[in-house]
């Protein structure tokens, strides 16, 4: 196991990344869990949920009757909040907790909705932006969807009827309640705002820390003397390459146990989830060790490009920056980006790990949650075993170039 070691030592002979990358950045992690904590607005204790109404904000562009009408609904139920229709308004009331929903009403919205409902049509969406932070948002959304199934399903009923009455009919419709009683839920919690908040900040430094990281092992392995050296020596390519990888995984259960460590103190409350007998925080850090896996994957890529230790780092900054900000990481989701730059999005891996991290957030463990969350992962995974069949190919053309590491006194013959 003399590679292996030597493959440990080629990371430990550089202490400042690891310090700086995992270490500093896992406990800025922290840092900003307890920002966030104490930016958010807390509830006394003689406060009443049922007495509070969710907080949303509606920004119609349609301007139409059904428009109208569905905020004069949604107004009765819930607590709107005036927001100005520009990405910065948006993104500072989600980033500050604002309100707890945000409805995105299109340009030809009402019109659309009932021609396709009375053919039987596709029929249009609506944006909206749920906060995480508590669970009012995933109310507003049941409500937006009882509205709409009230009014397509007057919309059918009535098709000649004048539009005023089909919004009457539904709005008469989707307020009715039935009487139910409180009951535990059986699947058990789901992540908490600061849990979720952690699980998604620490795809940055994992990102960051494992591709300059692992990449310098590879390209290490590499380097044309010690390549030829190698490749006189007893121990086949085979055993060599799998003690070099396995150094390389090491060094991702190194990373991803400390982040782990450091997501069970109070300041995160994983223990405390994890205590409670629900598996939401192993599912959690199963999807952290399975993004894992696609900076592993870029730092190889990499190093069978011939970056070295200075061109590997920047590349990590620069793609560890590039994934957060297009997965949503930093911007508390990828809604509020532009229409191209969303397209964009879903070709990064990170935008599909924090969907996973997002799906925990409903409340329970139903199948349809595990069927998201683990579609996700899975999608993380493919482009884990992309980047590097990648780097397989790249690295099988480079070992057959003229500098591989051959004879190069049979080559200046030649």
């Amino acid at each position: 196991m003399q590679v292996f070691k030597t493959a440990l030592k080629v990371v430990f002979r550089s202490p400042v990344y690891l310090l700086v990358y995992i270490v500093f950045f896992g406990l800025l992690g922290l840092g900003l869990v307890v920002s966030l904590s104490s930016a958010l607005p807390s509830l006394p204790d003689e406060a009443v949920r049922e007495d509070l109404l969710p907080t949303m904000a509606i920004i119609d562009r349609d301007q139409s009757a059904v428009s109208e009408g569905m905020a004069g609904f949604l107004e009765k139920q819930t607590t709107l909040i005036a927001l100005d229709d520009n990405i910065e308004a948006l993104q500072d009331a989600t980033a500050k907790n604002l309100v707890s929903y945000i409805l995105i009403i299109p340009e030809g919205f009402g019109e659309d909705f009932l021609k396709a409902a009375r053919s039987n049509e596709t029929l249009p969406v609506m944006e909206s932006v749920v906060s995480i932070a508590e669970a009012d948002g995933m109310l507003v959304e049941l409500l937006v969807n009882r509205y709409l199934q009230a009014l397509q399903v007057s919309a059918v009923l009535s098709p000649e009827a004048p539009t005023a009455q089909v919004l009457a009919s539904a709005a008469e419709a989707a307020t009715v309640r039935a009487e139910v009683n409180l009951a535990p839920l059986a699947e058990g919690p789901s992540a908490t705002l600061g849990e979720v908040f952690y699980f998604l900040w620490i795809a940055y430094p994992l990102t960051l820390g494992l591709i300059a990281l692992t990449g310098m092992i590879f390209a290490t392995f590499r380097d044309g003397e010690l390549r030829r050296r190698n490749l006189s020596s007893p121990i086949s390519p085979t055993k060599m390459n799998t003690q070099v990888a396995l150094g390389s995984v090491t060094l991702i259960l190194l990373a991803w146990g400390f982040m782990m460590l450091l997501s069970l103190l109070p300041v995160v409350d994983g223990l405390g989830l994890l205590l409670s007998g629900s598996p939401v925080f192993l599912l959690l850090a199963l999807a952290a060790l399975v993004y894992a896996l696609v900076p592993f994957s870029l730092g190889f890529l990499l190093s069978q490009f011939g970056l070295k230790e200075a061109a590997l780092n920047g590349a990590a900054n620069i793609l560890s920056l590039s994934f957060s900000f297009l997965g949503g990481i930093f911007m508390g989701g990828a809604a509020f980006l532009g229409e191209t730059m969303q397209v964009i999005a879903h070709v990064i891996p990170t935008y599909w790990y924090t969907e996973a991290v997002f799906s925990l957030t409903q409340g329970g463990l139903s199948g349809a949650v595990l069927s998201s969350y683990f579609a996700n992962l899975g999608v993380v995974v493919l482009f884990a075993v992309a980047f590097f069949s990648v780097a397989l190919l790249v690295g099988r053309r480079s070992a057959q170039s003229s500098d591989a590491g051959g004879n190069t006194a049979a080559e200046a013959v030649v």
